[in-house]
């Protein structure tokens, strides 16, 4: 449109129509770039999290220390960061987000082929405030255009009717047809400027109320983009404190503050540390110096870690040399612990006892397992001294002895029973273990455990866990 047109010349209205198709997409971009914020702070978020588990994690598993202390402080500060920004990241979709969707979708009702309706809406309007001035109009232009033709006519003859009355060959009959002609054209023109005049009186009459209906609809115009600017202004002055908020967040500021403390040289922290590094590794850490350690002969107890069936018996076997040199075994349960104690007396003769008979039972060498078949036989009560022991384990369907010579244990090693003795370590559990016993511990997958020891000869561990140490699969861990 071009600079001198009005707004109440026909079709002068559009850019009210344009302005207010404008704002609308502007207020679209407006919502875009919120999405953009929102989506930056999500993502902000998320970053922070995954760097919090990650160190923390780390830091987990490092000895306590001042420099443990102050890094777990630092870790804190980013998840209180996190914690902020998924704040503004909420607050960002609630109270703007939410509200600027349900604007448009209250004003502004899009279509697949035209402008929306409410842009249709405002352009209707004009166009029915000008219904009635554009016919008048049209009419005035098109007698405007008549009274100039016939204006131009006249002129045309007048010059002619001149030109003929100044020529001496022209015929008096000729110079008279000149001036019938302009004489005619005369007529026309006073007749086509009356209606030119009538036109425009015509189209004045309805001026005053066209000028009225355009105001209106104007007015309205107005009041909807006034609506609009106040509710971008609000969201934007919204978006402006939710920023606010986060930069000037007490509980981080304080944070800060405490931190700026900490992390300040602290000579007497530094001590502390190096304090109870020497009470545990150094000089001054409790040692167990050599003393005099008398032989004391004992009873060796070998058992699963796995947790005992119901009906289980356990039998313990001791084997007596005579004078001859032949040994002799005895058979006890654990409720005859009175017994085994006197057997191990080195001047006690035990009575009789009822044993296996070792000579009519199936022994599974390669596992060291005794299937008994035979339930009773006797022995000579000249035995002196203990030299192995057994377990047998006894079940309600089937019965078994486990055989473990003491004497030759030490000569083989694929069967040695202690589990291995390595330096502490720490590993991370593969698989969720329930604990089935008081000495176990329960494991959830992810988490980390200091191993001990192990894994013996039942792929057992021993390890610890929240300050309790106990026994665990050690196929369910992996060092680190």
């Amino acid at each position: 449109m071009s600079d001198t047109t009005s707004f109440y010349d026909i079709g002068g209205y559009r850019e009210n129509v344009r302005r207010y198709k404008d704002g609308i997409e502007q207020l679209i971009d407006i919502q875009t770039m919120i999405k953009e914020r929102m989506d930056i702070e999500t993502n902000y978020s998320k970053c922070l999290q995954i760097y919090y588990d990650k160190w923390s994690d780390h830091v987990g598993g490092l000895a306590k220390s001042a420099i443990q202390a102050v890094w777990n402080d630092v870790l804190e500060e980013s998840m209180e960061l996190q914690r902020l920004h998924a704040n503004v990241r909420d607050r960002i979709c609630d109270e703007i987000l939410k509200t600027v969707t349900l604007y448009l979708k209250e004003n502004h009702h899009p279509s697949a082929f035209r402008a929306s309706k409410e842009t249709r809406e405002v352009e209707d309007d004009f166009e029915r405030a000008q219904r009635s001035w554009r016919r008048q109009f049209e009419k005035v232009e098109k007698a405007k255009k008549a009274y100039h033709t016939a204006a131009r006519a006249e002129r045309s003859a007048q010059i002619q009717m001149k030109n003929a009355c100044g020529d001496a060959a022209l015929s008096p009959d000729m110079q008279s047809r000149y001036h019938d002609r302009y004489q005619k054209c005369q007529d026309e023109l006073a007749k086509s400027e009356k209606v030119y005049r009538s036109t425009l009186d015509d189209l004045y009459l309805l001026k005053k109320n066209y000028v009225s209906h355009m105001n209106d609809v104007f007015e309205a115009c107005q009041m909807k983009e006034l609506k609009r600017l106040k509710f971008t202004f609000e969201m934007l002055s919204n978006l402006q404190k939710v920023c606010c908020d986060l930069a000037s967040a007490t509980k981080l500021n304080h944070l800060h503050r405490n931190l700026e403390k900490k992390l300040g040289t602290d000579n007497t922290r530094f001590s502390e540390d190096l304090e109870n590094w020497s009470k545990k590794y150094g000089p001054e850490c409790e040692t167990k110096w050599p003393v005099f350690e008398p032989f004391i002969p004992s009873l060796s107890s070998i058992t699963s870690r796995k947790k005992k069936k119901d009906g289980e018996v356990v039998l313990m076997k001791q084997t007596f040399k005579d004078d001859d040199g032949y040994g002799n075994s005895i058979y006890s349960t654990p409720n005859s612990v009175s017994q085994n104690n006197q057997l191990m007396a080195p001047s006690y003769i035990p009575p009789k006892a009822s044993i296996p008979d070792v000579g009519e039972a199936s022994v599974d060498h390669a596992n060291g397992i005794l299937s008994k078949n035979k339930t009773e036989s006797t022995i000579t009560p000249n035995c002196k001294e203990p030299s192995s022991s057994v377990l047998i384990q006894s079940h309600s369907n089937q019965s078994s002895l486990i055989v473990i010579d003491m004497d030759n244990a030490g000569s083989n090693p694929g069967e040695s029973l202690p589990a291995e003795d390595v330096k502490p370590y720490t590993a991370k559990v593969l698989h969720d273990y329930v604990a089935q016993d008081d000495d176990e511990l329960s494991l959830k997958k992810g988490e980390k455990i200091t191993v001990l020891s192990g894994p013996d000869h039942l792929n057992w561990s021993l390890g610890m866990k929240d300050e309790r140490t106990g026994f665990f699969p050690a196929s369910f861990v992996q060092k680190l």
